[in-house]
């Protein structure tokens, strides 16, 4: 039964998150001094995340893209009419990453720019990676080693660690959304600072992406063992679906109080066009459906 409501949220939440039309103004976050993430606003709804070591000033990004854009078919409509819906459904026109490029910019000229960390193959993730690779020649661009990562020069398998200055990411291999899909963990060893999980299309504040090449299985395999990481973990999705998130999630638990709690927080973040990102996994446990499906409290 916990199939029935991981494709009806599924469904739900694809026809409500492209009705967003206020993207967020977004600061910039960091638990470590030595840290900085500044998350960057990309198309409708689309997050990219620079991410900085503020010691060796190396650089990485997740999950640049760009545009415009030219559509095949009626977009989105068409799609959330297609039981199996090929993608994508459009595709980039001459993509220009300039909101990666401009926050670069803001940066300073002494960041440098070192890798490119892809979490899957979709342009609205990957599009952008051809053209800073050729801005950025010795750029290294990671992606899935089963996935057909655009322009990447470097495969990841799950557990292999990538250092970006003093950074280390580690790779974690999901499989939801797209069978190749990394989830990457800024985890410094001996840190009293907590993770960071930049999770793509795969989780989602109160959400998860749609099942385009794996099942309601497979994501729970990847709950169990997001359950088993440091609870403080923050979380930093591919997309500002938070506020349509909670809401369905109301619609099955209208007596979470801790959901009540963070969809109050949201609704006034939206309310003045700011950032709902991030949250972390101990919060998702509390109020994410798709993290509770054995939950008794929720409908069957």
């Amino acid at each position: 039964m916990g199939g029935f409501i991981f494709w009806k949220t599924w469904m739900w939440l694809t026809i409500i998150t492209y009705s967003n039309t206020k993207f967020p103004q977004i600061p910039a976050t960091t638990c470590d001094p030595d840290v900085k993430i500044v998350p960057v606003a990309i198309r409708t709804d689309n997050y990219a995340y620079l991410i900085i070591d503020k010691v060796t000033q190396e650089a990485a990004v997740v999950d640049p893209s760009g545009s415009p854009l030219t559509f095949s078919g009626s977009f989105p409509f068409e799609w959330l009419t297609t039981p199996s819906p090929p993608f994508p459904m459009c595709t980039p026109q001459k993509p220009d990453p300039k909101a990666v490029l401009d926050t670069l910019a803001v940066e300073g000229d002494e960041v440098k720019l070192t890798a490119i960390l892809t979490t899957h193959k979709h342009w609205d993730h990957s599009a952008g990676n051809a053209r800073l690779l050729k801005l950025f020649p010795t750029l290294r661009v990671y992606g899935s080693a089963i996935d057909a990562t655009p322009s990447a020069n470097q495969k990841v398998y799950d557990g292999d660690e990538i250092r970006v200055g003093r950074l280390l990411f580690r790779g974690l291999e999901s499989r939801v959304h797209t069978k190749g899909h990394i989830l990457y963990l800024l985890d410094q060893p001996g840190s009293s600072h907590p993770p960071a999980l930049f999770s793509g299309d795969a989780v989602f504040i109160a959400g998860a992406g749609r099942f385009f090449e794996s099942t309601a299985a497979e994501f729970y395999q990847l709950v169990q063992r997001l359950g088993k990481l440091n609870p403080l973990t923050t979380l930093f999705p591919g997309h500002e679906y938070a506020l349509a998130n909670l809401k369905f999630a109301e619609t099955l638990d209208q007596n979470n109080s801790v959901l009540q709690a963070k969809l109050g927080a949201v609704r006034a973040l939206r309310a003045t066009g700011l950032s709902t990102t991030p949250s972390t996994l101990q919060e998702e446990f509390l109020y994410n459906p798709f993290f509770r499906s054995s939950d008794p409290r929720l409908p069957r």
